[in-house]
């Protein structure tokens, strides 16, 4: 059985043989070449806000961040608050911003194309965490995708063109 590492990087799968889990590096995800994770710069996640700065009160779009997710330590922007989710009901409620100690769904992009999975399908690529500052503002985990195509590098690629749910 072959294991092929993929980086995200500039929108290309490059893929190689592994030799060893000392073939693999930062920004690198090892998997099953039957089962190939998606690369994305955008996604839709539940986001729980834990303290935004003091200078900072509002969380809305244009609000810039980093996020460690796995291995990648990423500058990201949320490009929209879709919503709230009430304390009491715990539906969304539709909203433009959120406060610390909120819970929302936002819509996040980063600079550079990274290899995510939604929280369902494998949790260890569909969580991680917002900071600013130096320290943690907010939890999340990935709801939606929406894939990069894959291109082509001289090795076998798979093409994502819809936002998978």
């Amino acid at each position: 059985l072959y294991f092929f590492f993929f980086q995200a990087e500039d929108g290309i799968r490059d893929a190689q043989e592994s030799r060893g889990l000392g073939d693999v590096y930062k920004r690198q995800v090892l998997c099953n070449p039957n089962s190939l994770c998606m690369i994305c710069q955008e996604f839709e996640a539940e986001l729980t806000v834990l303290e935004l700065p003091d200078n900072k009160h509002l969380m809305s779009s244009g609000y810039s961040c980093v996020i460690h997710l796995h291995t990648v330590m990423e500058e990201v922007i949320i490009t929209q608050v879709m919503a709230e989710i009430s304390k009491v009901t715990q539906k969304p409620v539709k909203s433009s911003f959120l406060k610390s100690q909120q819970k929302g769904i936002v819509r996040i992009a980063t600079r550079m194309p990274v290899c995510i999975e939604k929280f369902d399908t494998f949790s260890q690529l569909g969580r991680f965490t917002l900071r600013d500052e130096g320290r943690t503002i907010g939890l999340g985990v990935v709801k939606k995708v929406k894939p990069l195509q894959a291109v082509s590098h001289g090795i076998e690629a798979v093409s994502y063109t819809h936002l998978r749910a």
